[in-house]
C-alpha cells in the first residue's frame, strides 16, 4: 500500500457507535480504496479498508456523507462544506477509474428522481423550476462538475423547504389566535411555544443554508476562473441570481417572524398577574416540542436559549433595515453564534472527545445466544436442602452476562436528557429532565428477571461516552454497596447502590438505601433522588416479572423545587395477565408549592410531560411532549437477555480496550465472560472459584486486622440526606494514563 499514489488524505470524523458518536480518524485515499487509521502516525497494524468500486457515496445534509459498500455503512462528517466538496470530488475521481461509458456508474452520485426524498413541497411552481434547473440541466454536458451542482442544488432545496415552513407558520391563523388568547388569559400557551419554536428552528436552518450556498458558490466560481470554464461560470451566475431572489422573498417572511416575536414579548411584559408571569417565564421558548430519533430512542429536543438568540437576531434586522439582505442574514446568524459562545462556561473536567474509542464498531448481538432450555428455581432450592447455604453457588443460568456495576452504568443510555438538563435555563425544566433520566433507567429492566453478577469487593467498571466518563467500584461487601460517578464538563452524577431485601413467599422485594445526586456546575443546582422499590414476582410458580412500585422523590436542594412520582403496582396474575405493568405519574412543584408540570407514562415504554393547566382535570395529552421512549424490540430479544443496544456494548472487550482498563474491571471476570460465550459449565466453575477466593481474602484480612479501604471512593456523611455515602476521591484516570495498577487487588487470577 505504501507504493500506491496517495490521492488525498486528512482527518475526518467517523461515526463509531451509539455510545461514542463521531470520532476523528485519519483517512488516506488511494487509487483503488479508502483506508483509515486511528491517528495521523498511521501505526495501525491492520488499518481498515473501504473498497470503492461497488460503493455508493451519498451526500447527506450539511457536512456529512455516507459510504455504503453493501456489507458496511460508513458515516463521515467533515469540518466544513469546502472539505466535503473536495473529498467528494476526490472520491468521484477515484471511482471514475472503474467507469467505461456510463458517466454515473454504481457507487457514484445518481441523478435526483422526481420522487426523491429531497424534493421540495409544491408551494411554488416557479421555485421548483428554478431549483430543478440547477439540479438536472446540462448534466451530460458537465459531468466533471456534477458534484458541485448537486451540493448546491441540495442547499437550494433546503432553503426552499425552510422557506415553505416559515411562510406557512408565520401566516398561521392558529399562531395569531394563540397570542390573542394569551392576552385574554384563556390561552393555549403550549401551542404558542410549539409554533414559535418551529419558527426559530427554521430561521436557524435558513441561515445555515444560505451560508452553505455562499461557500458552494465561492468554490464553483474559483473553479470556473481557474479552468476558464465559461459554462461553469454561467452556471454559477445563475445560481447567484437565484440565491438573491430567494433572499428577497424570505425578507417578508422574516419580518412576519419578527412581528410575532415582538408581539410575544409584549404579551410577556403586559402580564399583570405574577402567577401568569411566572408561568410564562417557566414555559418560555426553551424547548422544541418535537420527537427526534438519534439512535438512542426518541426524545424531546428543546433548544434552551434560542428565543433570546432570535430576539437578538431580529433586533439586528430592525436596526439595519437599509442594509442589503446579505448583511441582514449574516449579522443575524453571527448574533446567534456569539450568543452561544458568550454563554459557554467551563466548570467541570473537560472530557477529551478525540481520544480513541474502546469499541471500534458497536455490537449488534452477543457471542452466544441464551439457551432456550427451562430451568426450575424450585429444583435448585430442593437441591440446596441440607447444604451449607453460605457456600452454595446459585447456577449461572439465573444470571445475565453483566455485573451489577455495568447495570448501574445503564443510567447513561439516555444521556441526551442530561444535555437538555444543563442547556436549559429553566430550573423546573431541569428538574423534569433529571426525573426523566432516572425513570428511563428502569425501562432497561423490562423482562430482565435474570440477575447481574454480584460484584467482587474492589471490582471496577469504567466507560467513556459522548462528553462524559464513568467509574463504578464495589466499595463494600457486607452490606454490598456499589459506588458510581459520572463526570462531565457541565455536570456530575453520584450514585450509591445498596439494597435491603425481604422475601414474601411468592416475591422478593428490594428497597434501595442509597441516593442519587445530580450536580450542575454552572447553576449550582443539586438534585437528590430517592428511588422506588422493586419486586420480582412469581419467583416460585408462574411467570416471573419485575415490578417497580412506590414513591420517587426528586428534590433540588438549592431551590427547593421538587417532583413527586408514583410507580403503581401492576395487577398481574400468577401467569402474567392483568393490568398493564409500568404506570408512572407525577407532578413538578416549585419552592412555593405551585405545580408547573404533570408527568405520565410507563416506565417500560415511554415517558411524557405537559404544563399544568388548572382547567384540565387530567394529563393534557394534546399539549404534552415526549421525553423518551424505548427502542424497538428485536425478534431475538429474549435470546440476548432482553438487552438494549447500549447494554450490548457494556461487556465488549476489544484488544485496544484490554490494554487500557484496570485489571479489576468486570470485563475481565472469567465467569461472566464464559456465560457470555455460552459455556455454562466453565461459568459455573469460575463463579464458584471466585466466590471461594473472595471468602479466603476476607478471612485473611480479618485475621490480620486489616480493614478494607476502597481504591477510588471514600465514605462520608452527606449533609443533605443524613446518610453515610461514598464519593469519588482518587484519580482513576491518571492511573489509567500511567498504567499504574500495582496498588489494586488481584481479583480474578487462579493464584
Amino acid at each position: 500500500m505504501e507504493e500506491q499514489t496517495v490521492i488525498k488524505e486528512g482527518l475526518i470524523r467517523k461515526y463509531i457507535n451509539i455510545v461514542k458518536g463521531y470520532k476523528k480518524r485519519y483517512f488516506v485515499l488511494y487509487s483503488d480504496m479508502l483506508v483509515y487509521y486511528r491517528s495521523m502516525e498511521k501505526t495501525d497494524e491492520d488499518p481498515k479498508k473501504i473498497h470503492l468500486k461497488c460503493a455508493s457515496i451519498i451526500p447527506n445534509k450539511n457536512e456529512a456523507i455516507t459510504i455504503d459498500t453493501g456489507t458496511h455503512t460508513f458515516k463521515l462528517k467533515f469540518e466544513n462544506i469546502s472539505d466535503k466538496i473536495a473529498w467528494l470530488n476526490a472520491l468521484k475521481a477515484t471511482q471514475k477509474h472503474y467507469e467505461d461509458i456510463d458517466p454515473t456508474p454504481r457507487g457514484s452520485f445518481p441523478k435526483e428522481s422526481k420522487n426523491s426524498d429531497t424534493s421540495v413541497p409544491d408551494f411554488s411552481q416557479n421555485d421548483l423550476m428554478r431549483s430543478n434547473t440547477f439540479d438536472r440541466s446540462d448534466s451530460q454536458q458537465m459531468p466533471a462538475h456534477s458534484v458541485e451542482k448537486r451540493v448546491v442544488a441540495e442547499s437550494i432545496r433546503s432553503v426552499l423547504k425552510s422557506k415553505s415552513d416559515v411562510v406557512k407558520i408565520s401566516e398561521s391563523k392558529m399562531l395569531r389566535k394563540s397570542v390573542l388568547n394569551y392576552h385574554k388569559g384563556l390561552g393555549n400557551l403550549e401551542m404558542c411555544e410549539k409554533l414559535d419554536k418551529t419558527l426559530i428552528k427554521n430561521m436557524h436552518d435558513v441561515y445555515q443554508s444560505f451560508a452553505t450556498m455562499d461557500q458552494n458558490l465561492y468554490h464553483i466560481k474559483t473553479r470556473a476562473e481557474e479552468e476558464k470554464d465559461q459554462k461553469l461560470k454561467t452556471h454559477s451566475d445563475n445560481i447567484e441570481k437565484e440565491q438573491q431572489n430567494i433572499k428577497n422573498i424570505m425578507t417578508a417572511s422574516f419580518q412576519k417572524m419578527k412581528d410575532f416575536l415582538e408581539a410575544f414579548k409584549t404579551v410577556q411584559e403586559s402580564s399583570s398577574s405574577k402567577e401568569d408571569c411566572n408561568t410564562f417565564q417557566n414555559s418560555e421558548v426553551k424547548e422544541e416540542n418535537q420527537v427526534s430519533d438519534e439512535g438512542r430512542g426518541s426524545h424531546i429536543n428543546p433548544d434552551a436559549d434560542q428565543s433570546e438568540q432570535v430576539d437578538q437576531a431580529d433586533q439586528k434586522v430592525a436596526d439595519d433595515d437599509d442594509s442589503d439582505n446579505d448583511t441582514i442574514f449574516y449579522d443575524a446568524y453571527d448574533a446567534m453564534i456569539l450568543s452561544e459562545l458568550e454563554q459557554e462556561v467551563e466548570r467541570g473536567p473537560k472530557i477529551d472527545q478525540t481520544e480513541e474509542e474502546k469499541v471500534e464498531e458497536e455490537r449488534l448481538t452477543l457471542p452466544a445466544l441464551k439457551s432456550e432450555g427451562k430451568f426450575s428455581l424450585l429444583k435448585v432450592l430442593k437441591d440446596a436442602v441440607g447444604r451449607d447455604l453460605t457456600k452454595f453457588c446459585v447456577p449461572v443460568y439465573f444470571n445475565e452476562p453483566l455485573s451489577m456495576l455495568q447495570k448501574t452504568a445503564e443510567l447513561m443510555c439516555h444521556d441526551h436528557l442530561m444535555k437538555k438538563a444543563y442547556e436549559t435555563q429553566d430550573p423546573m425544566l431541569r428538574l423534569s429532565y433529571v426525573s426523566a433520566i432516572v425513570i428511563s433507567h428502569y425501562s432497561l429492566t423490562t423482562n430482565r428477571v435474570t440477575k447481574p453478577f454480584n460484584p467482587i469487593l474492589g471490582e471496577t467498571f469504567e466507560m467513556m461516552g459522548n462528553g462524559w466518563r464513568l467509574l463504578a467500584e464495589q466499595v463494600s461487601h457486607h452490606p454490598p454497596v456499589s459506588a458510581l460517578v459520572v463526570q462531565a464538563e457541565k455536570y456530575e452524577i453520584r450514585m450509591n447502590t445498596s439494597m435491603s431485601q425481604q422475601f414474601w413467599g411468592k416475591s422478593m422485594e428490594f428497597k434501595p438505601q442509597g441516593r442519587m445526586h445530580f450536580i450542575f456546575h454552572d447553576t449550582g443546582d443539586h438534585f437528590i433522588v430517592q428511588r422506588p422499590n422493586t419486586s420480582v414476582r412469581n419467583i416460585i410458580f408462574g411467570t416471573m416479572y419485575i415490578d417497580h412500585h412506590g414513591k420517587m422523590l426528586v428534590t433540588n436542594v438549592k431551590t427547593n423545587d421538587y417532583a413527586e412520582f408514583e410507580f403503581h403496582k401492576s395487577g398481574k396474575s400468577l401467569f402474567g395477565k392483568g393490568k398493564k405493568t409500568g404506570t408512572v405519574d407525577g407532578k413538578g412543584f416549585d419552592s412555593n408549592g405551585i405545580c408547573h408540570y404533570l408527568y405520565k407514562g410507563l416506565w417500560n415504554e415511554n415517558f411524557s410531560f405537559c404544563p399544568f393547566n388548572p382547567d384540565v382535570k387530567d394529563f393534557d395529552h394534546e399539549n404534552s411532549a415526549l421525553l423518551w421512549e424505548i427502542e424497538p424490540k428485536r425478534e431475538d430479544w429474549e435470546r440476548i437477555y432482553y438487552f438494549s443496544k447500549f447494554a450490548l456494548q457494556l461487556n465488549n472487550l476489544t484488544p485496544e480496550l484490554k490494554k487500557k482498563i484496570a485489571p479489576t474491571d468486570c470485563r475481565f471476570r472469567p465467569d461472566q465472560r464464559a456465560l457470555e460465550n455460552g459455556d455454562l459449565t466453565v461459568a459455573n466453575s469460575e463463579k464458584h472459584r471466585l466466590e471461594e477466593k473472595q471468602r479466603d481474602s476476607r478471612k485473611k484480612r480479618t485475621e490480620e486486622g486489616i480493614e478494607w479501604v476502597p481504591n477510588y471512593f471514600e465514605k462520608y456523611h452527606d449533609e443533605y440526606t443524613d446518610l453515610d455515602e461514598y464519593r469519588y476521591c482518587n484519580d482513576y484516570w491518571k492511573d489509567r494514563e500511567e498504567s499504574n495498577w500495582s496498588h489494586l487487588p488481584d481479583l480474578y487470577s487462579e493464584e
